[in-house]
């Protein structure tokens, strides 16, 4: 685990995460959370997508180089994805990341993907909560800059993948949404 110099305002460490998240079950639970009253850490900023098999390697790594200090993917759980075979394609890209992660001395903790049957807003919840309560007893990221805004920067990152939080037609079909 990496040492990291006191907050300089003095302010007690809040991570900075953010969250990509399936439109059909990742995004789906957290609508559901919100539904249920089920609170989750305001910490995780969510930029929905239509299938977490159209992440890709960059757009994880960019979230890190924007400050983020954690980073979660949720999709739906594995055999059950809207798209085949997309958040098995996740799986190995979130693994992958982890490695580089590690060679670059970030600890690779600081990402994860779980897979989450929608829309499931307790168990996300749960998740998340837990994702974001091991992100603060890491710390800082040691790729953490001042004034980061890594939610914003990972959303300008994925383009057009991200979708509109008030898009009513995201759960429509496109071709190409996952590999």
């Amino acid at each position: 685990m990496s040492s990291f110099p006191p907050h300089s305002d003095g302010e007690p460490f809040e991570p900075q995460i953010v969250g990509l998240a399936c439109n059909h079950c990742g995004y789906a639970s957290a609508d559901s959370a919100g539904g249920l009253r089920r609170a989750y850490p305001p910490a995780i900023s969510l930029v929905r997508i239509p299938c977490t098999g159209r992440i890709e390697a960059i757009h994880l790594l960019k979230a890190f180089e924007a400050g983020a200090d954690g980073v979660v993917v949720v999709g739906c759980v594995e055999g059950d994805c809207l798209y085949s075979t997309g958040n098995l394609w996740a799986r190995q890209c979130v693994d992958h990341v982890k490695e580089m992660l590690t060679e670059t001395g970030v600890e690779p903790e600081r990402l994860e993907m779980y897979n989450i049957p929608g829309p499931n807003g307790a168990g996300f919840a749960a998740t998340v909560t837990a994702f974001a309560e091991r992100i603060k007893a890491l710390g800082p990221s040691p790729a953490k800059r001042p004034g980061a805004q890594p939610q914003e920067d990972a959303r300008a990152a994925l383009g057009n993948i991200a979708l509109s939080d008030n898009d009513p037609h995201a759960v429509t079909l496109e071709e190409g949404h996952a590999q």
